[in-house]
């Protein structure tokens, strides 16, 4: 199949195996994650994030120990102070205006955290969502973090490592 980005460069490789290549579509900047048919050796699918002119990447975010499973990623761009995240698709928009360190998905439940240190939650986004701040945590967090999630019933608990080397999981 053919590419749907013109002028396109490779940008990074995924630990699933994705190509994140950065090109033009319609005398723009975009972004598109591309999977590698290995049996047809053609290139699979292709996710195209568009109208992203003067945006770079942020981050792109895997959930801790999940990053060979395509199905469950952000990738968010930057533009100076201006953040656009995407959970999968560019049609599951999560609406935060700061830059993400990591995620965990428990049930139906999206939580996120920034490198700020706040704690955010929305349901799984099937569309654009705004995540509601549920703690700040006043630590501060790498792109990447270390982020696990836990359900017992009525309580969910977050396990994450901050910045600080000597600091123990919190």
């Amino acid at each position: 199949s053919s590419l749907k980005l013109d002028e396109i460069k490779i940008k990074h490789l995924l630990p699933n195996g994705g190509i994140v290549v950065q090109g033009k579509k319609s005398s723009k900047d975009a972004f598109s994650i591309i999977t590698h048919n290995y049996s047809t050796d053609t290139s699979g699918s292709e996710v195209v994030f568009d109208d992203l002119d003067g945006y770079g990447i942020d981050s792109i975010l895997f959930m801790s120990g999940k990053q060979q499973d395509p199905a469950e990623f952000i990738i968010s761009f930057v533009k100076g102070k201006s953040f656009k995240h995407y959970y999968n698709t560019q049609a599951n928009e999560v609406s935060l205006a700061s830059s993400l360190a990591g995620f965990s998905v428990i049930g139906a439940n999206l939580y996120l955290i920034t490198r700020d240190g706040n704690l955010y939650g929305s349901a799984i986004p099937s569309g654009s969502t705004t995540p509601t701040l549920m703690k700040k945590l006043s630590k501060e967090f790498p792109s990447n973090a270390f982020i696990y999630g836990v359900s017992s019933g009525t309580d969910t608990h977050l396990i994450t490592k901050t910045t600080t080397a000597n600091e123990a999981l919190f």
